[in-house]
């Protein structure tokens, strides 16, 4: 499964949400997927931060939590994925739904690799063949 930047963020506070909790300790760690686009969107929120103590801490249990949890399982972007994600694009547009850019890469992410999605925006998938996970609905 394919998680969303919002499902590892939340993975990342030190209070989880219940429910998110409880689908993650379901799930075995080696079927668990990121992209690389999510790890772009993870550390640009943390760079954003005012630069003080808690900034340096999230940037640093964003690198643990990606070193640890995901090793080798950063799905890349790349030359194949810039093809990919305009077929997805264009599919989408011929559906009238406008979606953020950076879903785009999530989805391609999902039909490259042939995972579901674990995350909060479920509706942004709706229409692509790609089965979701909202990890916030009770497990």
């Amino acid at each position: 499964m394919l998680l969303d930047a919002n499902v590892v963020s939340e993975l990342i506070c030190k209070k989880l949400e219940p429910s998110v909790e409880r689908r993650a300790a379901g799930l075995p760690l080696e079927s668990l997927f990121f992209s690389a686009a999510s790890e772009a969107e993870l550390r640009h929120g943390a760079a954003i931060w005012p630069a003080d103590r808690c900034r340096e801490t999230l940037v640093a249990d964003i690198a643990s939590l990606l070193r640890n949890a995901f090793e080798d399982r950063v799905l890349p972007f790349d030359s194949d994925a810039g093809r990919e994600l305009a077929c997805i694009a264009a599919r989408l547009c011929s559906i009238v739904r406008i979606v953020p850019v950076r879903r785009w890469s999530d989805r391609r992410d999902c039909l490259r690799a042939r995972n579901d999605c674990g995350t909060r925006n479920v509706r942004d998938f709706e229409g692509t063949g790609i089965e979701t996970v909202n990890s916030w609905t009770a497990a």
